[in-house]
């Protein structure tokens, strides 16, 4: 069982990593209200709960051209799977190991897509598992 749960969230970060989606924000400006230009990337009611706010907050703050090539949906996915996979009975190093040596990504941006995916996700989506991240 828990071999097909590793391979799912493979094919899930595969996808994820040959997926060219545009990913350019687009946000408009309000001419008349010169006091708060923040743009915000995650609208107030985005639909998502808290945590996958924040796992989105936090996956989006990492400058790596794997993650920007996704949309919310699909990094909220593979998010989900690593849990999943986790609560299936395996490890973030097994998970973590897995996908870098199988990944569609080569040298330092499979690793920085890899952690950041995995870390995002146990820290906001399954922080039960924190005790197992280096």
């Amino acid at each position: 069982m828990k071999k097909p749960l590793i391979a799912v969230i493979g094919s899930a970060l595969l996808v994820l990593s040959l997926t060219a989606c545009g990913g350019g924000s687009t946000s408009a400006t309000d001419t008349t209200d010169t006091t708060d230009t923040t743009v915000v990337d995650t609208p107030v009611d985005s639909g998502y709960t808290n945590a996958e706010d924040e796992f989105l907050y936090d996956v989006h703050s990492v400058d790596n051209p794997v993650i920007e090539k996704n949309t919310d949906k699909q990094i909220l996915e593979t998010g989900h799977i690593v849990c999943d996979t986790l609560n299936s009975g395996e490890t973030v190093t097994t998970i973590s190991n897995y996908l870098t040596s199988t990944g569609d990504y080569e040298g330092d941006t499979a690793i920085e897509f890899v952690a950041t995916m995995v870390a995002g996700a146990v820290i906001n989506l399954c922080p039960e598992y924190e005790y197992q991240l280096p």
